[in-house]
C-alpha cells in the first residue's frame, strides 16, 4: 500500500498473474466498524520514459559547448552503444543515409 496525500493505492502481486498496481481504497463501513473498500478515484497514469533520442536532445539543447560522447552519456544516463546508436539514427534522419557497423 502506499500513501499518496490523503489516498491509498493498493498494489497485488502474484507470481503467475501479472501485477495490478493504482488500485484506489477508501475509508468505509458502519454499524460501529471501519473497513477498505476500493475507492472512486481512478488510477493515476505515470507518462512513459523519454527516449534515447530526446534524452541527448534535451542535453544538447541545454548546452552552448561542443560534447564529448562520454559527457553526453554521462549527462544521459546510458550506455555509450545507446548513445552512439541514438546518434547515428539522428544523423540518418538529417542527411538521409544509414550508417553501418563494421
Amino acid at each position: 500500500m502506499i500513501a499518496r496525500g490523503e489516498r491509498l493505492l493498493l498494489s497485488i502481486e502474484h507470481r503467475a498473474a501479472p501485477s495490478q498496481s493504482g488500485l484506489s481504497l477508501a475509508l468505509g463501513g458502519g454499524n460501529d466498524a471501519l473497513a477498505l473498500a476500493i475507492g472512486d478515484a481512478p488510477p493515476v497514469r505515470h507518462a512513459p520514459p523519454p527516449s534515447p533520442r530526446n534524452k541527448i536532445e534535451d542535453v544538447l539543447a541545454h548546452t552552448n559547448q561542443p560534447v564529448t560522447v562520454a559527457e553526453l552519456r554521462q549527462a544521459c544516463r546510458m550506455r555509450t552503444t545507446h548513445v552512439c546508436q541514438a546518434c547515428s539514427r539522428s544523423r540518418a534522419a538529417f542527411t538521409g543515409f544509414e550508417s553501418r557497423s563494421p
